[in-house]
C-alpha cells in the first residue's frame, strides 16, 4: 500500500498513547502551556498541543485584553516564546498596552509622555520583564493564512514558540475572495479549517479571536453569547477544539450576576466555555481591571467569592455595586481606542 507511512495501526498508537499518559503523570504542573490563570488552567490542564483555541465575543467585551494577559502570563511568568499575530492592532500599540498592564499607568499618560518623577522610575523597572520577554509580534496588515502559517513555521524552528495567538481571524485573508461564488462565509471556514491544520502539524495550541453577531445586543435577557452567536461560519464551531466567550454584564449596566448570590459583577468578566472537545463545559469568572486592560483569577484579589458581598446584605456592606464609584470616578476618563473592544484599552 503507497500510504504505509502515513497509517498508524492501533497497536502503534497504544503504545504512544501510554507514553504519553507516563510522561504527563511525571509532569509536576499542567500537561499543556499554562495560561496564568488558574481555573481556566484547571479546566483545561492547559492549552494542549495541536488544538484550536476560540476566544469571541462582542465589541467592548475585552477579548484582545485577555489574549494579551495571556500572552504576558505565558511569556513573562513563565519563559515560554509566545508568536502573537494583530493584523489590526499596530506592535507599538501593543507593547503600551503591555507596558500600561504591567506598569497600572495610564494610556494617556504613556501616549502624553505625563509621568511624575515616581512614575518614570515605575515605568523603567516594570519593563524589564517585558523587555526580556520571548515575544514575537506581527501586525501584517491584510494577513493572509498563507503568510500567517509560513511565518508561524519559521517561529517555531527557529525561536521555539511553542504557542500562537491571533488577534482576529476576521482580520484575516484566504486570498481567495473575489474568486468566482467564494462568499465572506467560505472564506472564514478556509480560515479555521487552514489553522486546526496548522496547529496539529507544529503541534502547538492556536488561540484566535473572533467576532460575534448582533443578534446578542437585541435579546432582552442576560445577553449571554451562544454557539449560534459565532459571526460567519458554522466551521468556527464544528473545527475548533475549545470555543468560548468573553461575557461583561456591567458593559450592559447589569449589576448583578444572575445567579442565587447575586454577586456584583463590578470589575469582573466570565468566560463561557460553550465548547470543550475533550473535557468539561464550565463558566469560569475573572477579576478584570479595565484601566490595565488585564485579566486576573479572581482568587488572586480579596479571597475570591467567599469575600465578595452576596445580595443578602450588599446594601450593608461598603463594597457593594451600590456603594462602588464609577469607573470614571475611579479611574478617571476611559482609555478609548479604534480598535474592535472600544471602551476598554485593550
Amino acid at each position: 500500500m503507497e500510504n504505509d507511512d502515513f497509517l498508524n495501526t492501533a497497536g502503534d498508537l497504544i503504545k504512544q498513547a501510554k507514553k504519553r499518559i507516563e510522561e504527563i503523570a511525571k509532569l509536576e504542573e499542567y500537561s499543556g502551556i499554562s495560561t496564568g490563570l488558574k481555573k481556566l488552567d484547571l479546566l483545561t490542564s492547559g492549552f494542549q498541543s495541536s488544538d484550536l483555541i476560540v476566544i469571541a465575543g462582542r465589541p467592548s467585551m475585552g477579548k484582545s485584553s485577555f489574549v494579551l494577559s495571556i500572552t504576558r502570563n505565558v511569556a513573562i511568568e513563565f519563559g515560554i516564546p509566545v508568536a502573537l499575530f494583530s493584523p489590526e492592532m499596530s506592535s507599538s500599540q501593543i507593547i503600551n498596552r503591555l507596558i500600561c498592564s504591567e506598569t497600572g499607568l495610564s494610556l494617556s499618560k504613556l501616549r502624553m509622555g505625563e509621568l511624575e518623577p515616581h512614575e518614570w522610575e515605575l515605568l523603567s523597572v516594570k519593563t524589564k520583564s517585558i523587555e526580556t520577554a520571548p515575544i514575537y509580534i506581527d501586525d501584517s496588515y491584510n494577513l493572509t493564512i498563507q503568510k500567517l502559517s509560513d511565518l508561524a513555521r519559521l517561529l517555531v524552528s527557529e525561536n521555539n514558540v511553542r504557542i500562537i495567538i491571533i488577534d482576529n481571524i476576521h482580520q484575516l485573508s484566504s486570498g481567495d475572495i473575489g474568486k468566482g461564488n467564494f462568499t465572506r462565509e467560505q472564506e472564514i471556514s478556509t480560515i479555521v479549517r487552514a489553522l486546526k491544520s496548522l496547529a496539529k502539524e507544529l503541534k502547538i495550541p492556536i488561540v484566535a479571536v473572533a467576532q460575534l453577531s448582533r443578534d446578542i445586543e437585541y435579546r432582552n435577557s442576560h445577553r449571554r453569547p451562544i454557539l449560534n452567536d459565532l459571526r460567519g461560519s458554522g466551521t468556527i464551531e464544528e473545527i475548533a477544539d475549545i470555543v468560548s466567550f468573553i461575557y461583561r454584564p456591567e458593559y450592559y449596566k447589569i449589576e448583578e450576576w444572575d445567579d442565587d448570590d447575586a454577586f456584583p459583577t463590578a470589575g469582573q468578566a466570565e468566560l463561557i466555555v460553550a465548547k470543550h472537545r475533550n473535557g468539561t463545559l464550565e463558566n469560569i469568572r475573572f477579576k478584570f481591571d479595565q484601566n490595565r486592560g488585564k485579566f486576573d483569577s479572581l482568587d488572586e484579589f480579596s479571597g475570591g467569592f467567599d469575600d465578595l458581598p452576596s445580595k443578602k446584605n450588599k446594601d450593608d456592606n461598603p463594597f457593594s455595586s451600590k456603594n462602588l464609584p464609577s469607573p470614571n470616578e475611579a479611574f478617571g476618563s476611559n482609555l478609548n481606542d479604534d480598535d474592535d473592544d472600544s471602551d476598554v484599552p485593550f
